[in-house]
């Protein structure tokens, strides 16, 4: 029995109304795909550039390093963030969901103020009341020290307090050179905090490494007599091993983080001293 008209019709508008269907979902599908990729990659990026803030968050890929302070640095980082964004406008929006709509407003204002914020050039003033090189120590609060590897990168990025101070000097005097200074009420503070790290005694020095707490060496002791003689697949001649490994990275800890320390201290001095002759120049301003 031939079709009328009006079923043909009827047939032919359901198809294209389901084609439309698919291809809106499929496009909506790719928006979805390419913009959690740009969040994946933007926040490893994030992670990279700032290892201290990855240490701090769990991710220790990057504990044996600081960041990079230089002034290129922060001029790459900003067109990294350009590129961030001229990718996310890209993206349809109404293609999203509702959830990764917001997420899409939140990374798209996170970007466009960092952008923004990159003409005041504030990392040119690199040490305030509330942070700095004269508050490192907050970095071994926030991060695990268990395992060879944990100690091994500790020792790495102990050893490189001394360039990171330097690489802070030097982006503290190209900062005032261009006349970017804080305010001399908050830079008063900072000769006191850079003293906190100069104490002679490696215990008592805050930013400088710390060698393993008697609680830390019981806690790993008791860990691995709770899980000797418990198979897991893994040999007494391997525990054995493993435990060697870990005393001799806690040994070289407490060896090595004298000079590391002897060098972090003569580098705070000339910190101290810059800062000091900073704030003189900042008083005999008008």
């Amino acid at each position: 029995m031939p079709l009328s008209r009006y079923t043909l019709c009827v047939l032919l508008g359901a198809v294209i109304v389901t084609a439309a269907g698919t291809t809106h979902a499929a496009d909506a599908n790719t928006a979805t795909v390419e913009f959690r990729q740009l969040l994946d990659e933007a926040w490893e990026w994030r992670l990279a550039e700032d290892p201290v803030l990855a240490s701090r968050l769990g991710d220790r890929r990057y504990n044996d390093r600081w960041p990079d302070l230089g002034v290129e640095a922060h001029a790459r980082r900003h067109e990294h963030r350009q590129a961030f964004l001229a990718r996310l406008r890209a993206l349809d929006p109404e293609a999203l969901s509702a959830a990764d709509r917001l997420n899409y407003d939140l990374f798209r204002r996170e970007l466009q103020d960092d952008i923004d914020g990159y003409r005041f050039r504030n990392f040119l003033m690199p040490i305030n009341q509330r942070g700095g090189v004269q508050s490192l120590e907050s970095t071994a609060e926030g991060i695990r020290l268990e395992t060879v590897r944990d100690y091994e990168d500790w020792l790495a990025r102990m050893a490189a307090v001394p360039g990171y101070i330097e690489d802070t000097m030097e982006l503290q005097e190209a900062g005032r050179r261009q006349g970017y200074m804080p305010p001399r009420v908050l830079m008063e503070r900072i000769p006191a905090q850079i003293d906190q790290q100069l104490s002679e005694d490696p215990e008592d020095q805050p930013a400088a490494p710390t060698a393993p707490s008697a609680t830390c060496r019981t806690r790993y002791r008791t860990r691995r007599s709770r899980h000797s003689g418990h198979g897991h697949g893994t040999s007494s001649k391997t525990r054995s091993s493993r435990h060697t490994a870990t005393s001799a990275a806690i040994s070289r800890t407490a060896t090595c983080r004298l000079p590391a320390q002897a060098s972090a201290r003569r580098s705070c001095r000339t910190a101290r001293h810059s800062t000091s002759t900073a704030h003189a120049a900042s008083r005999r301003r008008p």
